[in-house]
This record gives C-alpha cells, sequence and structure tokens, in this order.
C-alpha cells in the first residue's frame, strides 16, 4: 500500500483494488495532499441495493451509480483522520458500460474516481463544475494509461 492513502476494497478483483490504489495516490498527491492517511473504503453493489442506499441517504427512489460518504474529517479540515466510503452499483457500471463501449474495468474505476473526488471537495451540479469535474476525470484516468469513456 502507499503512504498517501490505505485503501479497503471489498468484492474488488486484485487489479481493480490496485488500480483504485494508483487513483486515489494521484488524486491525493494532485490536490496536495500527499500525507494524506485517510481510510478509503470501496463497496460494490446491486442496483437494488444502490436503491435503498439513495432512497435512505438522499430521499430518491431510484438506483444510482455511485454515492459517496464522507465518514470523518476531510482533506480541509483534518487529512491525516480523513475517512470515505464509495459505494458503486456493478449493475449499473455494466449496463453504462455496455452502452458506452467501455470495459467493466474502467466504468469501476471511473466510478470511484468520480466518487473519490466527491469526498476531495469537487462537485458536478452545474454544467462548468461537471465539464471541470470531467476534464479531471480525463486527466486522471489518463496518469492509469485509460480514457474516460464518453
Amino acid at each position: 500500500m502507499s503512504d498517501e492513502a490505505r485503501v479497503e476494497v471489498t468484492d474488488l478483483q486484485a487489479r481493480h483494488a490496485l488500480d483504485i490504489e494508483r487513483l486515489t495516490s494521484e488524486i491525493t498527491s494532485a490536490a496536495g495532499l500527499a500525507a494524506w492517511h485517510g481510510l478509503l473504503s470501496v463497496a460494490l453493489v446491486d442496483d437494488e441495493r444502490m436503491q435503498e442506499l439513495h432512497r435512505d441517504t438522499m430521499d430518491i427512489d431510484e438506483p444510482t451509480d455511485v454515492l459517496a460518504f464522507p465518514l470523518t474529517g476531510g482533506p480541509e479540515t483534518d487529512p491525516e483522520a480523513a475517512r470515505g466510503e464509495i459505494v458503486i452499483s456493478t449493475d449499473t457500471a455494466a449496463a453504462s458500460a455496455a452502452e458506452r463501449g467501455a470495459t467493466l474495468h474502467v466504468e469501476t474505476l471511473l466510478y470511484a474516481l468520480h466518487g473519490l473526488l466527491h469526498l476531495l471537495g469537487h462537485d458536478d451540479h452545474d454544467p462548468s463544475e461537471r465539464e471541470r469535474m470531467q476534464a479531471e476525470e480525463r486527466r486522471l484516468l489518463a496518469t492509469l494509461g485509460y480514457e474516460r469513456p464518453d
């Protein structure tokens, strides 16, 4: 594991775990958080469970691709104690990957990256913020040798 962050991965193949760890390192370094020693938990769930989480946390009764939950701290308040959880819907990732001609691996990495950027304070609610966030996703995925599926 890197010194930048410890990544706990649930139900992911080793390749996913390694790439998520590398993404975490790239993102925290790019954000000036090279000393961040937080814990990032990544969980993969089906659409049924994602819909429950989406309903319970945001009062939206439908599945979504990814949810990110800051658990404690955060880079802006206490980088050493930052903790977060990213929940990814594998059903949504598989459907989106097939629709866009991407691999499930890259789609899952994109969702993990998207969630991590949210945990670091990025937002995508308006078009200009979304464009900036997508550009950052492209740049960071490229550091691993992947293209962002559009």
